[in-house]
């Protein structure tokens, strides 16, 4: 997968859970809402590998996860998370929401809906969403 499908991925990903959101299906807004995020760092690595690069196994290897801070690491985010953490409220707090996301919601049935609405708004959200500052390194 490149970095434009991971792009195109991430985007679709939160439009499935802004619907699923209004259609009141929060587990699945929840879990859509976080993959969004995964999608959109796994697309700043890829742009981090150069066209004429061979692909390093142990990045690749690394990159097989859906643990976000794990990602973070490997986008090179780790130095802006933090500053952007420490430069808004709004993001610390979106940021405290979305990292606790994990794949393993797939299977989660009963989400509250203030909770899927939080991880939505997190994820997406004009004001300090995560997802709108990963699309500014992708």
């Amino acid at each position: 997968m490149n970095r434009i499908e991971l792009h195109d991925l991430a985007r679709m990903r939160i439009r499935e859970g802004k619907s699923l959101l209004d259609a009141e299906l929060y587990a699945g807004s929840y879990y859509l809402s976080g993959y969004a995020v995964e999608c959109g760092l796994k697309a700043v690595i890829a742009k981090l590998q150069g066209r004429n690069e061979f692909p390093d196994k142990r990045l690749a290897n690394e990159c097989n996860t859906h643990n976000l801070r794990t990602l973070v690491r490997l986008a090179g985010l780790q130095f802006d998370l933090e500053e952007e953490i420490q430069s808004s409220t709004a993001f610390a707090e979106n940021w405290s929401v979305v990292r606790k996301w994990s794949e393993l919601a797939r299977y989660e049935v009963n989400v509250p809906a203030q909770t899927a609405r939080c991880m939505y708004v997190a994820c997406a959200g004009h004001l300090k969403g995560v997802l709108p500052w990963i699309q500014m390194y992708w």
